[in-house]
């Protein structure tokens, strides 16, 4: 029963986003398919079609970290320093999956058939395709995981392959995602890995598309007022009892620092105090919002911080409310409760919704963890305005694979969804949100193109990458290089448009 109601709504969602598209400044949606064998981590005895199916999922996830390789954009002549890779994908679909044995071979050999969407970076795109809509590109996969992982998949087989994956995740259970085969070569050849063929496919509509200033700021069912919505996730959540100055020291703290430091310093708010001069300030127009959170809060033994700011321009009131806490979102017997309460009033009053945290692969913004949470707390679920026509940026990792479709199935008229095909980092968090800003709150927003937006705000990332990468000494001149060729860092942001 779940599984048609599944179809029938999903039917239903296709039909009404038919003029729907992901455009990027930077990259191009395409549509790919690939069938490959690989020697799989089950014993050859195995014949249930679940685990294969598994296996196979398993091994496609390694995906994300093929295309999460600096070097194999650089070998198309981006600037390794400036990319953490050259595509980036959501969650592939296993078509069809079966297992055969190979002679004396104890491992289980599996063929599997995947489809998927990616992003690309547009001149890696152009020399796998040239300006065709369809083509193919050859690209290494994994054939011997036994190669790789000990049977249960929970560590290396070899302690040489912890070096050829991220500094910071380096165990097996994350070496799919960053695992770099043009790094380590012998991970990109056989008889580790072997070439699967890819076929491609443009994903068709591009065209033009405006980031709606004028609606926003129009009567977007808040009346006279323009709501802006940000959360910040700690990078490394603070541990019970830390001190106030070991809690500001962390990277979300510093962005939601920086998201007070432009809304007053930049664009004139003024910070209110408590409800009561909330209360003064918007004085009928309050009716308008539906409150789930505190208006103003610091709470360092919680770890949780509330801010809401206002600014009068003529008829229109700007409301920015801005929050930090832990954005670890899972089910469990005594959930986090801010989080939630925080996103569903977002999402019900918000104009402009911005969340800057953790992907948590997949969990810090599940709609299911969500949900779950909320019905606990005998709230209804998050209301989705269908006719309001809404911004929301995800500054986390892989959110275009993690949140997009999850998103956009929810609300498939009115919202313009920014995600990260690839990774997004704390250091460029406050240049994001200042293009964000710029375009919300200045001329420079005004009958602007998605794809020129999105260049502008990667343009406000370079000296923000520069800053966090290099020495002192090396900044003018590495900053200046950079421009010069108009070259800027590209993880792949994108947005979704109705």
């Amino acid at each position: 029963m779940k599984q048609t109601v599944f179809i029938l709504f999903l039917f239903s969602f296709l039909a009404q986003t038919g003029l729907a598209r992901t455009l990027s400044s930077s990259g191009t949606e395409l549509a790919y398919e690939y069938t490959h064998q690989f020697r799989s981590l089950l014993g050859q005895n195995v014949s249930d079609n679940e685990s294969i199916a598994e296996a196979a999922e398993f091994h496609a996830a390694h995906l994300f970290g093929l295309f999460h390789s600096p070097e194999g954009a650089e070998a198309h002549g981006y600037f390794a320093d400036l990319v953490e890779g050259f595509a980036g994908t959501k969650h592939p679909t296993v078509l069809k999956s079966r297992g055969f044995r190979k002679a004396s071979d104890p491992y289980l050999w599996i063929e599997y058939t995947v489809k998927g969407k990616m992003l690309v970076l547009k001149d890696v795109a152009k020399d796998w395709m040239g300006e065709a809509k369809s083509g193919t590109v050859a690209l290494p996969l994994l054939s011997d995981l036994p190669a790789v992982y000990t049977d249960d998949g929970e560590d290396y087989r070899k302690k040489k392959w912890k070096k050829c994956t991220d500094s910071h995740y380096s165990t097996a259970i994350d070496f799919s995602y960053f695992y770099n085969p043009f790094r380590c070569e012998e991970l990109g050849s056989a008889p580790i890995a072997a070439e699967a063929k890819f076929s491609l496919q443009r994903t068709g509509k591009t065209g033009r598309a405006l980031f709606p200033q004028k609606e926003l700021a129009g009567d977007n069912g808040n009346g006279p007022l323009v709501t802006l919505y940000f959360v910040s996730g700690f990078d490394d959540t603070p541990a019970p009892g830390s001190t106030a100055h070991e809690i500001q020291k962390d990277a979300g703290y510093q962005t939601f620092a920086s998201i007070e430091r432009l809304l007053t310093g930049k664009y004139g708010f003024k910070k209110m105090e408590s409800l009561d001069d909330f209360r003064t300030n918007l004085g009928e127009e309050l009716g308008r919002l539906d409150l789930l959170t505190p208006v103003t809060l610091v709470h360092d033994t919680q770890r949780r911080y509330f801010s809401t700011f206002v600014k009068k321009a003529g008829k229109k009131i700007f409301v920015a409310r801005s929050a930090l806490f832990d954005t670890h979102n899972e089910v469990r017997r005594s959930p986090l409760r801010s989080f939630p309460k925080y996103w569903k009033e977002a999402w019900k009053n918000g104009d402009v919704i911005y969340f800057g945290g953790h992907s948590g692969d997949g969990q810090s913004l599940s709609l299911e963890n969500m949900l779950s949470t909320l019905d606990s707390l005998d709230l209804d679920e998050i209301s989705f305005q269908r006719k309001k026509k809404q911004v929301a940026l995800f500054d986390s990792c892989s959110s275009y694979a993690h949140y997009q479709e999850m998103y956009v199935s929810r609300k498939p008229e009115g919202l313009h969804l920014i995600t990260f095909g690839l990774v997004s980092l704390f250091e460029y968090a406050g240049a994001t949100l200042d293009g964000l800003m710029a375009l919300v709150l200045t001329p420079e927003g005004k009958n602007k193109n998605w794809t020129s937006a999105l260049h502008g705000i990667e343009k406000r990332q370079l000296p923000a990458h520069v800053k966090a990468f290099y020495e002192a000494s090396e900044q003018k001149a590495v900053l200046k290089e950079f421009e010069e060729a108009q070259a800027y860092p590209s993880s792949l942001m994108n947005v979704w448009v109705p």
